[in-house]
């Protein structure tokens, strides 16, 4: 697998992890609703991971991602 393709998913994950530890346990709406910093850091992972999935299907367009766009 391209080196480039295996840092971009080792991003993905990396900000999954950071995703679920900033949520915590309890996963309630309101906490996420009530809370702007929060918010920012969780969408700013999901812009990541976002640009990560664009980066590795317009390195190799054969993989497959089920609903990457």
């Amino acid at each position: 697998m391209d080196k480039k393709i295996v840092k971009l998913l080792y991003d993905i994950q990396l900000s999954i992890l950071r995703i679920e530890s900033y949520l915590g346990n309890e996963l309630k709406f309101e906490n996420y609703k009530n809370n702007q910093l929060l918010q920012d850091a969780v969408e700013h992972n999901l812009a990541i991971i976002g640009e990560a999935m664009s980066k590795i299907l317009k390195i190799d367009e054969k993989i497959k991602i089920t609903d990457a766009r």
